[in-house]
């Protein structure tokens, strides 16, 4: 087999092969009209370790090289943000095609043809040169070359596009509107279809803000949109609350002193002693030089936001999602400014996000100065598998839900006698589009071959159905539908088993009684939300044609024993507590310092 390489697709094109990949060097690269690629098949248990070890050991050693910078884990490949880190990607992508031609008996110019397109021209220069020094002796199909000049004028229109887009977050605006006095700032991620309104809680605070009230403490929401350049002036949605966003306190100042600061910063990349280590350093400089543009550029000017906010306030606290994100260590950086930091564990904790880990190898990521679980579960997680310390951890409740009375949170599902054990009706819980297109294209082959059931697909509540699809086989009709119900425990409710990937209203089925069947996911991982139980409990489906008798058994088991359906709710109980009021003032107690 010939491996080709391509950066002008219109070659490749003409070819008329099935038999080629599209590399993407970031999630949205080959979505549109490219048409039908191959898919490459998910890492090996080994090589899947062998790949987090590299990507681990370089990020460790630029950490080391870069000392006590306090910026350095603004940048993904640090703080190990993995889905906004360009190396990563691309190096997945690499160790993947290598396990495809190493399993297909790859012999360089014998045994057909396999085609490699890489839409950057810069990065199919890298890609071409670490595959070469691999040795799997790939051939440039068509090579496009790019000039210093057109390098050059590139990375000016990228941030000419960046300025822009922050200019337009600010609204081109002058001037800022001061904010109101304030004791404590929440600094959320949504957008305005998610703010804190009387009749429903934040997606992420739930009640917590408007407890502030109760306890004497102004409080102000700021609203980081990024993505949602419409802007966002500033809103009283709840009485004693806030909500700002960047158009009232940022201004056209801020914007171009944040571009200059993620320019400015400086970042050191070591040689690394690989067989592949001039081009991967050139990678990575590839990585850190896109981080500027997006992550770092975003996370300067939210920090002017936040201290803007705090100029004209007697702010002491600052609260916000903690996931490990990027950007999050804007806000661990007013912990040495003496303000108390609580970040708020809100998602499923999953071992294949690197971001969440306290650190490895001597290597400590900064952290909030205390983080709220979700539950007792959460918070033993975190220190056995995650590494935290528990004197850093308060165990808390699933706020984000909201208040709960003594009535709700108790409701379960009908029991055998009413649903039978075959799993006629199946909800399946979607996520975001690109990072689940093998997942979805698994589904739509499963749905296929049983047409007798019917299929209930639930977006993600901050994804729309037509962007979560696209690129995907899996389609609506017939007897797959979407659904329209708000509330997510009527919809699992109204149906006999649970699909999912890596989605945290997973854990909302099994507190309800309802079997869940994980389908999808590299082996070793560490996708499922449900990591910490093994298969005897919860039925995993490593292929889709296994997937439906996965689902016939696990409605079975269930009602059929009684003790696992008890286990698996209690587990899911223990994870994220149903917020009931006096745990909600016990959390409001910590978080206003009470």
């Amino acid at each position: 087999m010939t491996l080709y390489v391509a950066n002008d697709f219109e070659i490749v094109k003409e070819k008329k092969s099935n038999n080629f990949y599209i590399f993407t060097v970031s999630p949205q690269d080959f979505l549109g009209a490219i048409g039908e690629c191959s898919a490459l098949p998910d890492l090996s248990e080994n090589t899947h370790g062998e790949f987090i070890k590299e990507f681990t050991d370089v990020s460790e050693k630029i950490s080391l090289k870069n000392g006590g910078s306090i910026n350095k884990n603004l940048f993904p490949i640090v703080s190990k943000e993995v889905n906004r880190s360009v190396f990563f990607n691309i190096l997945k992508q690499l160790y993947a095609l290598r396990d495809f031609l190493i399993g297909s008996r790859f012999v360089a110019g014998e045994n057909g043809e396999f085609f490699l397109f890489v839409p950057n021209i810069e990065v199919s220069e890298i890609v071409f040169g670490i595959l070469k020094a691999w040795g799997l002796a790939p051939v440039w199909l068509a090579k496009r070359k790019i000039g210093y000049c057109e390098k050059k004028m590139n990375s000016f229109r990228a941030a000419v596009k960046k300025i822009i887009y922050l200019l337009r977050l600010c609204g081109y605006s002058l001037f800022r509107s001061p904010a109101k006095p304030f004791d404590c700032l929440f600094v959320g991620m949504s957008n305005r279809s998610t703010i804190q309104r009387p009749e429903r809680p934040d997606l992420i605070f739930g009640n917590l803000p408007a407890l502030g009230n109760q306890f004497g403490k102004r409080v102000c929401i700021f609203v980081h949109m990024l993505g949602d350049t419409t802007g966002l002036g500033t809103l009283n949605v709840c009485d004693g609350l806030e909500v700002v966003g960047y158009r009232s306190s940022t201004n056209i100042v801020d914007v171009f002193l944040s571009f200059l600061s993620s320019l400015m910063t400086p970042f050191v990349v070591p040689n690394l002693d690989t067989l592949a280590g001039r081009y991967t350093k050139k990678l990575i400089e590839f990585d850190i030089w896109n981080s500027r543009l997006t992550v770092v550029s975003d996370a300067f000017f939210q920090k002017r936001a936040i201290v803007n906010l705090l100029k004209n306030s007697s702010a002491q606290t600052i609260v916000y999602p903690w996931e490990g994100n990027s950007w999050e260590q804007v806000c661990h950086q007013f912990r040495d400014a003496g303000l108390r930091t609580l970040g708020l564990q809100h998602g499923a904790l999953l071992p294949k996000y690197l971001k969440m880990y306290a650190g490895s190898g001597g290597v400590k990521k900064p952290q909030p100065g205390l983080i709220l679980t979700s539950g007792p579960k959460a918070a033993e997680l975190l220190t056995s598998r995650f590494g935290h310390s528990s004197e850093y951890l308060c165990v808390g409740c699933d706020v984000r839900s909201g208040l709960q009375s003594d009535g709700e949170g108790n409701v379960s599902a009908p029991q055998k006698a009413d649903r039978g054990s075959q799993a006629l009706k199946v909800l399946v819980l979607l996520q975001g589009p690109i990072e689940h297109i093998d997942f979805h294209n698994g589904l739509a082959r499963a749905f296929s071959f049983d047409s007798g059931r019917s299929y209930t697909l639930r977006p993600h509540p901050a994804e729309q159905i037509e962007a979560t699809l696209m690129g995907s086989d899996l389609k609506l009709g017939g007897v797959v539908r979407v659904s329209n119900e708000k509330k997510l425990t009527n919809d699992i409710i109204e149906h006999d088993v649970v699909i999912y990937s890596g989605s945290t209203a997973v854990f909302e089925a099994l507190r309800l009684g309802i079997p869940v069947v994980h389908y999808g996911g590299e082996v070793g991982s560490g996708g499922d939300p449900l990591f910490g139980l093994d298969d005897t409990v919860i039925k995993r489906a490593r292929d889709w044609r296994s997937l439906l008798d996965m689902c016939d058994q696990a409605v079975h088991d269930i009602n059929n024993d009684e003790r696992l359906r008890g286990f698996l709710q209690s587990y899911a109980s223990s994870y994220f507590v149903v917020p009931k009021l006096d745990e909600l003032n016990r959390i409001a107690r910590a978080v206003y310092a009470q």
